[in-house]
């Protein structure tokens, strides 16, 4: 069981390593400085808004859970980030309009986007959801 976990893991971070470009160990401390402040929320009603960045998620879904992380501004001018388990398919353009559908957060580990973005250190509320375009 501890070989087929331990492969599992090494092969998710190869497939990881391969589709993003290498990230330098300063940015991988700082994005892992500023995800450390994320609060996680519950979602309680429909949402919507505007993209201002979308990055699909590294993987699909498996023994390891992956999500696509969403930067929204919303209607009533909040901005929050959205996490979307396994959509590794749908891609979200800068200013499309969304509906995000909540998805309650999960008690296990969720794999993230290794790339970076403006937002990781000054947005830190966030919530799992569906996003369906308008």
């Amino acid at each position: 069981m501890m070989i087929r976990l331990f492969t599992i893991l090494l092969f998710s971070i190869l497939v990881v390593s391969c589709t993003n470009r290498k990230l330098t160990k300063k940015e991988i401390a700082a994005a892992n400085k500023c995800r450390d402040n994320w609060q996680y929320i519950n979602l309680q009603d429909t949402v919507s808004g505007e993209v201002l960045y979308h990055a699909k998620a590294s993987f699909g879904c498996g023994v390891l859970t992956s999500a696509s992380l969403t930067i929204i501004k919303t209607t009533e001018k909040d901005t929050i980030r959205i996490l979307w388990r396994c959509n590794t398919e749908i891609d979200f353009k800068v200013n499309q309009r969304v509906k995000i559908i909540p998805e309650q957060q999960t008690a296990h580990p969720v794999m993230l986007p290794l790339t970076t973005s403006q937002f990781d250190c000054i947005i830190y509320r966030t919530y799992y959801g569906n996003i369906k375009s308008f």
